[in-house]
Formats: C-alpha cells, structure tokens, sequence
C-alpha cells in the first residue's frame, strides 16, 4: 500500500502529543544534553486506518516536532558555548612531531595518562604521524589547534567484508570529545577514521577526515554526537561518510560529506539527522536507511569480531538535509520501518531524489520491503519521490509514477 497526499489546509487539532524533553545535567562533565522524543510512531499506529484524519493529525505532530529541535538546537548551542570556558581536568601539550602519539596500550599513553580522567589533551598546530591505532578508553577531550594533523600509516582495506582498523578507537569510555583534528591516511586507502565502540555520548565535533573507506563507524555507541566535521570520503567500494550499524539515539548535524559510495548508512533506532549536506561524484546513495548485515558479514572489529546490524533503520528522522548527485539521495529500504524525512532538499538524482523501497535485489541480494515511514515535502516541491513498499505515504514534493518506473 503507498500513498501520496497533498495538504490545502490545516485543522486545529487539540491533542496530547507525547514529546518528551529530557535535559540531564551532569555536575562531573560540565553539562550534557540528551533530548528524547517518544511517543510519535505510537500516535501514527494508532490512527493508521483513518484516512484524511491521521494525516492532518500526523502533520501537526511533526510540526510540534519540528519547533522542538529548534528549541534542542538553542540548548546545544548553550551547551557548546559554556564548553568553551573552562575544561575540567590537567590540559597535557602533545608537540609537533612526535611519533606514536598514544599507542595501543597503558605505558605507551603519555598525553592520555598525564591528562588524568576528564582532562584534555591538546595537540599543537602542525603534523603528528601515527603507526598505531590510538585506543581511548577513559572520558577524555581530545583537541587541536588549528593546523593540527594526525597522520596514520595503515593498510589498504578495500575488500569486504570490510575491516575496521581505526586510525582512533573510543572503546569502553563515556563523553570522549573528539574536536578540532584533521585525521588523514598517508596514501588515502585507510579503514576507518574514528571507531566508536560500545560507548556512551562520544561528541566528534568540527574535524576533518580525509581518505579513509569508512570515516566514522559506530557499533554500539549509544547516545552518538557528530557535528561540525567535512568528512571526505572518495574511494568508490566503501566510502561510507558515517555508518552506524548498532547504537540508539545516533545524532549527526551540520555535516559535510563528499562520498564515493553514500554518504550515510544506518541501521537501529531513534536517530536524528539535520542540516547535513552530503555530495559525490560517482556515489549510490546519499541518505541510507537500511540493515549493515549481508548474510551476517559486514564489518570486522579489531577484535575479530563481525560486527552487524541487529534491527533496521527505524524511527529515525531527517529534517532539512541536503543530497545531491546520488543515484538516490535518499533511500528507506530492507526493513527499514516508522522514519520520518521532513522537507529535505535534493538536487541532481540519477534514479529518484527519495525512494521507499519494495521488495529488491537491486544490490544483487534479496532486500525486503520498507514499511510505515513518512515524506513530508511541503516545502521543497520539486523533490522527486517513488514510494513502493506498504504503508508508507508522501506528502508534498513530485510523486513519481510506478507504472512507467516499476517498484522493484
């Protein structure tokens, strides 16, 4: 079942919408913000079958929804600012030029180390070569001075299933801050940029990564931030700006994201995108919503082992990104269930600006259907959208027609 509906007017619909807002302040790390929103796929079921009514009813939801992040966006600015004055913890110099920075374990950690818990280690402008992944276990702010580069010597993994050998790996930590660095391999083949392992609100915020297959990989880091980066991503296997297998409450915004494959890939639930703007020159896929499992194959942890999705994409949103150039810009496929993609903007589509996928094996593999996820394009018309799958409906934006272009 697909559906697109055009909206001429509005009702006034008085209704307990169930937003929750659930600002924590934490007296150790200065302060940290997580906003919840609960409770707006639960509405939608619950009106699935009134026709006009639920969708009038679902657009004032996500108009509540909308002014919201405007208000979450206000905080984190607040939030980011106060960060800037004053950081808790030893602030430990790294000087230009030294080799293995950090190193894989305790004794070869000098900067970490002497930064104690909750300090910062500042890396002065210039370039710092690493042979090793650097392993941050312990709640630590990493920064750098502008100019500053971390260069890592790592090896050509191009074959899938991919492998993640991380230029660094958060594992284990809660609030690591990763901010201000331009992270590069020395001949642009490298595996992952940034590694997020099974950590609790890691913020890599305003850096530059540059070559690396997979720039930032995130498997059960939940409470995820990622803001600010330009994330240059060419090689045409992999190049996946973000990929987020496991991890809820995903939050990336205000990204820029050159892409050879897509932009970003995710799987699990209750993640927000805004404001992103990602591009390629030969990419598939600029938004994915999807499964990282093929046959239980995906990506390889340091630790040996593989690391999948264990539920699809769902009940995300995407509000006011950018897409261009891609195959598709946006793509809900494979399961992918009860996502919201409100006014997004695309440009430049090879096959459909937006798309909710049908049954597919356009990959070469059997995908299932996309199911109960929302388009509203009220505010960018010219969007092209497919809808296939069952229960998803568009509003807004050019509906494309099955007939002459088949769900498959």
């Amino acid at each position: 079942m697909s559906g697109h509906v055009q909206l001429f007017n509005f009702f006034t619909l008085q209704t307990d919408v169930s937003i929750d807002h659930v600002v924590r302040h934490h007296a150790a790390s200065g302060q940290e913000v997580t906003i919840r929103i609960q409770g707006i796929q639960r509405h939608l079921k619950r009106a699935g079958h009134s026709g006009d009514f639920f969708r009038f009813f679902w657009w004032q939801v996500v108009q509540v929804f909308i002014h919201s992040i405007a208000r979450m966006n206000l905080v984190l600015n607040a939030v980011q600012a106060r960060h800037h004055h004053g950081r808790e913890g030893e602030v430990d110099e790294a000087p230009v030029g030294i080799d293995d920075l950090v190193g894989l374990h305790a004794d070869q950690r000098p900067e970490i180390e002497a930064a104690g818990e909750g300090g910062t280690v500042l890396l002065e402008a210039g370039l710092h070569k690493e042979s090793a992944t650097v392993l941050i276990s312990e709640r630590v702010r990493i920064t750098g001075e502008e100019g500053a580069v971390l260069e890592f010597d790592s090896d050509d993994t191009s074959d899938f299933p991919y492998v993640a050998e991380p230029a660094l790996h958060v594992k284990d930590a809660s609030r690591v801050v990763i901010e201000g660095l331009t992270i590069m391999d020395t001949d642009t083949s490298g595996s992952v940029a940034i590694l997020i392992e099974s950590s609790f609100l890691t913020r890599i915020k305003d850096n530059r990564l540059i070559g690396y297959e997979n720039s930032i990989v995130n498997q059960f880091g939940e409470s995820t931030r990622v803001h600010g980066n330009e994330i240059l991503s060419p090689k045409p296997l992999g190049g996946f700006g973000i990929l987020s297998v496991n991890g809820k409450a995903f939050y990336a915004y205000n990204n820029y994201i050159l892409a050879g494959n897509a932009g970003l890939f995710v799987g699990d639930e209750k993640g927000l995108l805004v404001n992103n703007h990602f591009t390629t020159t030969s990419g598939s896929i600029g938004f994915l919503f999807c499964t990282p499992n093929i046959g239980g194959v995906y990506i390889l942890l340091p630790s040996g082992e593989m690391a999948v999705a264990e539920t699809s994409a769902n009940r995300w949103l995407a509000w006011r990104n950018y897409a261009e150039n891609f195959l598709w810009n946006y793509l809900v496929i494979d399961n992918a269930n009860n996502n919201t993609l409100v006014n997004n903007r695309a440009d430049n589509a090879g096959i459909a600006d937006i798309e909710l996928a049908g049954e597919s094996e356009r990959f070469g593999f059997f995908t299932p259907k996309a199911f109960d996820n929302l388009v509203l394009s009220q505010g960018e018309p010219d969007v092209t959208i497919k809808v296939c799958g069952e229960g998803n409906f568009a509003v807004g934006g050019q509906l494309m027609d099955n007939g002459e272009s088949p769900c498959n």
